[in-house]
């Protein structure tokens, strides 16, 4: 969703509609009044007095979009952008980049998206992976667009110049080799989108291409820290975290040791991610943190570690006693008969044990103690959803750090239903509850596998 459509007060609608300026700025309400100077010429000639910087350079890029090219005194007010919402003109572009040579990179990227391939081959630059990508993005609509691709494409190597996410243009030492990995903001996806296209599900459990297809590659990155995968994150990331990454990394430290290691190296101000990686450590983390006695405890029933339990020898509490009674017999035994027996000494009954609490993780132990630490679901959905990480609102996570715990099992059945599947619920036109009585109503004719590809080819 646009922040800009979380306000709804007079103030915030007249500036992204471009009708007037308002008289003070929050975080959203300044970019509604850049959405409504990129978007409106007229309301862009009225900000020419504005000192913020931000506002000259959205005013530049509306005036060069509008076929005008404006005096830039310093590099801070020339535009990054200057092709969404509109293009320019080719003459425009060529009289930009003689005034500002400097330019020529991002002139070279608005002619890929224009198809404006003449002027492309006459500013004479390295095959750039952006530019390449915004061409492959509008190939099939200008015939320019795909000559500049082909070019692109031809060349022995390509070189990362354009900075989306610094909005910086390096030409005298540009990153190669560079490779098309969705890191551009390519024109069409800077509308806003809450599927995840049914073509792009397979580059969840196939090899990733050299060249990644133009796609929001944010469900890509989360599910790769949810599985602590580290190749794919490490290809995938982002500068900056995006929606419920840090909520998957916190599992995917848990579940894969590589991965813990990995993020234990790391310098930043993540707490909750250095906590997870130490967590991996048991013995030794009860000798550094006796605080953290409670923690090793859970650890040593969930992993059956008798001989450190029997090391530690806890005190009885109503969390150890929860955890251990949850197990089965041939390892439940061990930790309960410890407990019954530790509660007698102490003259108490082990059932009526009183919880160990004064810490933030004495409580999270209690979340840690269920026995369905990560349940399934059966809600086959039609399409893969953005943001896709659900939470149990009725508990805190497990992992620590944040009050969610992030689930990823919606996407996981999506990705393992069968095209026949898929094509059904499509066909349907909602989710269905597997193994219901509504899927059995429903389900128990089914179709033959050719009926089906004729159903998905008709699409």
């Amino acid at each position: 969703m646009p922040i800009f459509l979380r306000f709804s007060n007079d103030v915030s609608r007249a500036a992204v509609r471009g009708e007037r300026l308002p008289g003070y700025y929050t975080h959203g309400l300044d970019l509604c009044t850049i959405h409504a100077i990129r978007h409106n010429d007229e309301f862009a000639r009225h900000c020419e007095t504005s000192e913020d910087k931000r506002y000259a350079r959205a005013r530049n890029a509306r005036l060069i979009m509008s076929n005008e090219v404006p005096d830039m005194a310093t590099d801070d007010v020339k535009p990054y952008c200057y092709w969404h919402p509109d293009t320019a003109s080719e003459e425009t572009y060529h009289q930009l980049v003689k005034r500002y040579p400097e330019m020529a990179y991002s002139v070279g990227r608005a002619c890929a998206v224009a198809g404006y391939d003449g002027l492309y081959h006459k500013l004479d630059i390295l095959p750039e992976v952006s530019t390449a990508e915004e061409a492959r993005e509008r190939s099939s609509l200008m015939v320019g667009s795909k000559a500049i691709f082909d070019h692109i494409m031809r060349q022995p190597i390509c070189y990362a110049v354009l900075d989306d996410y610094t909005r910086s243009i390096n030409h005298q030492n540009p990153r190669s080799p560079a490779f098309m990995n969705g890191d551009t903001a390519v024109r069409s996806t800077l509308d806003v989108t809450a599927t995840l296209p049914r073509e792009h599900v397979e580059l969840f459990y196939t090899p990733l291409p050299y060249h990644l297809p133009t796609i929001a590659k944010d469900p890509l990155i989360v599910m790769a820290a949810y599985e602590g995968n580290l190749d794919r994150y490490l290809r995938l990331r982002r500068p900056t975290m995006v929606e419920h990454e840090r909520l998957t990394v916190l599992r995917g430290i848990y579940h894969n040791t590589t991965f813990a290691k990995w993020w234990s190296l790391q310098e930043g101000e993540y707490f909750d991610i250095k906590a997870a990686t130490l967590a991996r450590f048991n013995e030794e983390l009860a000798k550094r943190r006796p605080d953290m006695h409670l923690q090793v405890a859970m650890a040593c029933i969930a992993g059956d570690y008798k001989k450190l339990w029997d090391k530690l020898a806890p005190e009885p509490c109503r969390q150890l006693w929860e955890h251990a009674s949850q197990r089965d017999d041939s390892i439940r035994n061990h930790y309960v008969d410890y407990l019954e027996r530790r509660a007698t000494e102490l003259g108490t009954d082990v059932r009526r044990l009183s919880a160990q609490s004064g810490t933030r993780a004495d409580d999270q132990c209690w979340d840690a103690a269920r026995f369905d630490k990560e349940p399934t679901t059966t809600l086959l959905c039609r399409k893969i959803i953005i943001p896709g990480s659900s939470n149990y609102p009725e508990s805190d996570s497990i992992y620590g750090g944040h009050d969610e715990q992030a689930t990823l099992t919606d996407w996981e059945l999506h990705i393992c239903s069968s095209k026949e599947m898929l094509a059904r619920i499509h066909k349907l036109g909602q989710s269905i509850r597997l193994y219901s009585e509504y899927d059995r109503a429903h389900w128990t004719a089914p179709e033959t596998p050719s009926q089906v590809a004729t159903e998905v080819d008709s699409k």
